[in-house]
């Protein structure tokens, strides 16, 4: 039988922050001290299923939003195998020279509160697996699940201090309906509480069918993720971040009417 993490009822949480249910103390040694300390005093070991993988071991506690109960599962994942120690995040940013952590701890708020911890919900198609198969340097995740398109929250941080974002979903039907500022508060509070080094994102974020990359720095400068101090990092085709912030300045000093100018012919409808 399965063990569950959390009830959560129905309804909406929107506009409460997600906290502990208890008072958290102030952590002032290194990240891997700081997560050895968190894990033994405000966690759990996972008393469901054991790990399919003797490498990963799942601890986990209950968060509160208001009146509701969000479970947060704590994958402690040490590496082994070659294809799963080579961090596809930290080359994106630009930490390939980092020296290779050997442990990983990845921080998950699922969207199905009481599912198998062990399973994901989007299993991989069976194209990505055929060219994981042929190429032997792709990455490989030690789970599945890591790769699960449906969590409300994805974090990974190395035992060094260095993490990544990986993915954020406020869109996803869940008991509990949570908005990307809640999700992020969370995420930015738990990495400043840890004293995690520095932490990376790619920014896919979309607002229907428009770029929130492209209209946030725009309009504000910098983009969403900017809120949380998130800055430019890295770019695609070596785009410098002074080019980025140069193209930024130009849009936003921008004459509206000479952006409307470029219109001109298109059907009234689409602007």
């Amino acid at each position: 039988m399965m063990g569950s993490e959390a009830g959560g009822a129905s309804g909406s949480g929107q506009g409460e922050p997600i906290r502990f249910p208890k008072p958290m103390p102030v952590f002032v040694g290194a990240f891997r001290n700081n997560m050895q300390a968190f894990l033994e005093e405000f966690t759990t070991a996972w008393p469901g299923r054991p790990s399919p993988k003797v490498n990963i071991a799942l601890r986990t506690t209950i968060l509160r939003c208001g009146p509701h109960q969000l479970p947060l599962r704590v994958y402690i994942e040490r590496v082994r195998d070659e294809r799963s120690a080579f961090c596809d995040q930290c080359r994106c940013i630009g930490w390939q020279g980092h020296p290779v952590s050997n442990v990983r701890f990845h921080f998950v708020i699922p969207a199905l509160f009481v599912s198998d911890p062990w399973e994901t919900m989007t299993p991989p198609s069976p194209a990505l697996l055929q060219e994981r198969e042929r190429s032997p340097f792709m990455p490989v995740p030690a789970l599945e699940v890591f790769e699960d398109q449906t969590h409300l929250l994805h974090g990974m941080i190395h035992i060094n201090g260095f993490g990544h974002l990986m993915r954020m979903n406020r869109d996803v039907k869940s008991k509990v309906a949570l908005t990307g500022k809640q999700l992020m508060g969370f995420w930015d509070g738990l990495c400043s509480m840890l004293r995690a080094r520095l932490v990376s994102t790619e920014d896919v974020s979309h607002k229907g069918p428009l770029e929130l990359r492209i209209l946030y720095p725009a309009t504000y400068g910098h983009t969403w993720y900017g809120k949380w101090g998130y800055s430019f990092g890295r770019s695609a085709y070596n785009l410098s971040k002074e080019a980025w912030q140069a193209a930024v300045d130009l849009v936003r000093t921008a004459s509206l009417e000479l952006v409307l100018q470029d219109y001109t012919g298109v059907d009234a409808g689409v602007v």
